[in-house]
């Protein structure tokens, strides 16, 4: 199936044995949820061309590769990755594949203890690693396709764009995602303003709003991202240019200028 989205993560030893621990109970409690025991779920390795051979378990962090489907069968995968000896060689274990929904952004929160899955039907699908990596709540409050997505440094607050051009900012304190089921709308958006974020794809926002032109529609920014020092954005346009500007970029500089 097409990738539509992908996304690395450092995923500590507590996350990874709590992620494994809750998977094997669900298999002992419903073999059929474990996803070895789905005859099609034993070829889900095959839809990834670079698979080679499982990844060492081992008892350290380990780097995750989240990956989206934009095409049937849809949904998103869980991959643990690791360097092989070859340059284009790498070892990878399809850790868990699930979802029904064409997947258009993803992104793990800082540790990968979380997976924020959004998809072509407007909503945000919260993937918990401490639960096996299921799906345990949604949010719901956007128009259209979900484009971009963010967490802050702490995992308490996701941020998201979609194509109907709206910002939106998300309660997932872990806690209370479990409990309910719901990432509840942050309606107060200044209330956001000086959070910090562990990524900056988002299009839309307070400190990318000068990265549009005057009486631009929206649809010209493809790509946005922040210097790790925090000095630069770098935006790719429609036009085929990479543009550089000041962080945050608050004001459209004149040309030339």
């Amino acid at each position: 199936a097409p990738i539509s989205a992908l996304d690395f993560a450092r995923a500590d030893a507590k996350t990874l044995a709590e992620a494994a621990a809750a998977a094997a109970s669900a298999a002992l409690a419903d073999p059929a949820a474990d996803p070895a025991a789905d005859p099609a779920a034993e070829d889900s390795a095959e839809d990834f061309d670079f698979v080679s051979e499982p990844a060492a378990a081992g008892g350290g962090d380990a780097t995750l590769l989240g990956v989206g489907f934009g095409a049937a069968p849809f949904g998103w995968a869980v991959l643990r990755v690791a360097a092989g000896g070859a340059a284009t060689a790498t070892a990878t274990e399809v850790v868990r594949r699930d979802g029904r929904a064409r997947v258009t952004a993803l992104r793990f929160a800082p540790g990968g203890a979380w997976l924020a899955v959004g998809s072509a039907d407007a909503q945000i699908a919260l993937v918990d690693a401490a639960a096996g990596w299921v799906e345990v709540a949604r949010c719901a409050g956007h128009s259209s396709a979900i484009t971009q997505l963010d967490w802050t440094d702490d995992g308490y607050v996701l941020r998201s764009n979609c194509l109907g051009h709206e910002l939106r900012f998300w309660d997932v304190d872990p806690d209370e995602l479990r409990a309910s089921a719901t990432g509840e709308q942050i309606t107060l958006a200044s209330a956001c303003r000086d959070l910090r974020w562990a990524s900056f794809g988002v299009t839309l926002g307070w400190h990318c709003q000068g990265i549009y032109a005057s009486a631009a529609d929206g649809t010209g920014v493809h790509g946005v991202d922040r210097s790790d020092d925090g000095a630069l954005l770098a935006t790719a346009d429609a036009y085929g240019q990479v543009n550089l500007l000041r962080y945050p970029c608050v004001a459209r500089p004149p040309r030339g200028g």
